[in-house]
Formats: structure tokens, sequence, C-alpha cells
């Protein structure tokens, strides 16, 4: 737990469990959103410069829905954690 990576809520950073239990729910979401950026820098590298608004606006709208999307997912699995007993 820090204070540059990862995903930093309130719910996230309340204690180290919960900061780990809420990064294995959005997982899945990082990973995709990683992917996607490393498939949308590859396609820079590829394309003619006149097209790379319409390559960099989806890769962008892909990254914001899948962080907002993996952020909320961390956020509700570490209040399940929290509410469960599991949190000391």
């Amino acid at each position: 737990m820090n204070s540059w990576i990862g995903l930093r809520t309130l719910k996230l950073m309340a204690d180290e469990d919960t900061w780990v239990h809420g990064h294995k729910a959005a997982a899945g979401y990082l990973m995709f959103a990683g992917a996607s950026f490393t498939i949308g820098g590859i396609l820079f590298m590829i394309i003619d410069e006149s097209l790379i608004a319409f390559v960099s606006l989806p890769v962008l709208a892909i990254l914001l829905i899948t962080m907002v999307t993996g952020t909320k997912k961390a956020n509700v699995a570490a209040e399940q954690y929290r509410e469960s007993g599991a949190f000391p």
C-alpha cells in the first residue's frame, strides 16, 4: 500500500488487508486497461499520423471506463470485506 501506485480511495487505504482484497477484486479490470493501453501504443507506432485521433479516443475511453469500473468493484469488495468481520 502506497500513495503512488494502485487505486487510492479512502475505503481501500483504510488498511493493508482491504488494500489487497480490493485490488484482487479489480485485477481483471486493471489488466484489461493495461492491455488496451499497450495495444494502443503499438497502434500509434504503426498507423499514419492522420489517424491517431481515431485510435487515441477509443483507447482513452476504454481506459476511463475500465478504471472507473475497477475502482467501483474494488471499493465494493473492500466494504464487503470490512462488513464480513474479517477486518480486525
